[in-house]
């Protein structure tokens, strides 16, 4: 009876070292993880009649857990929603300048850009905000009034204001930056 746990024992230690040395890896961590568990040394115990069984048992035990420690994997991180939100601006403007006069966009975000032509310091006739590239025009906006352009951010460029019926330039620009 004896002889069939020594037998059943040594199985045991040959096929937890074989099992190991089979799932090896050359990934430094899975490396390391496997050096310190082959360097720990056994636990001493006082008792001078430990059975072998009970030595098998703890060496199986510390090749087992140095299998275990590698099998873990890192999970990516899901990706974030990249699509920006949209960008409302009102723009306060009359003859001589307009506030904001900088207007800051992401690429490929919605902007909502209100134009609110003050009845102070403003011709009767109003104002109109045009940019050439890319082509927007506000038409004419009364004193007192406002009117909504809306494109989707993809370059910097310039609006330039005008006073509608006599179509002539105004000397301030409302520069929109696309980062």
């Amino acid at each position: 009876m004896r002889r069939i746990i020594f037998v059943v024992i040594a199985l045991v230690i040959v096929a937890g070292g074989a099992f190991a040395l089979m799932h090896k890896s050359s990934d430094k961590s899975v490396s390391d993880a496997s050096n310190t568990a082959s360097t720990t040394s056994t636990p001493k115990t006082t008792a001078t009649n430990q059975s072998t069984a009970s030595k098998a048992a703890t060496q199986t035990q510390t090749s087992t857990s140095a299998v275990t420690n590698t099998a873990t994997t890192a999970t990516p991180a899901p990706k974030a929603n990249t699509t920006p939100s949209p960008l409302n601006v009102t723009v306060n403007a009359n003859d001589d300048s307009a506030s904001p006069e900088t207007i800051s966009a992401t690429n490929g975000q919605t902007v909502n850009i209100t134009f609110a032509v003050q009845e102070q310091g403003t011709y009767h006739g109003g104002l109109q905000f045009k940019s050439s590239d890319p082509a927007i025009d506000s038409g004419p906006i009364a004193m007192g009034s406002s009117k909504v352009v809306t494109f989707t951010a993809s370059k910097s460029f310039k609006f330039t204001p005008f006073w509608y019926s006599s179509n002539v330039q105004k000397p301030y620009f409302i520069t929109v930056n696309v980062q």
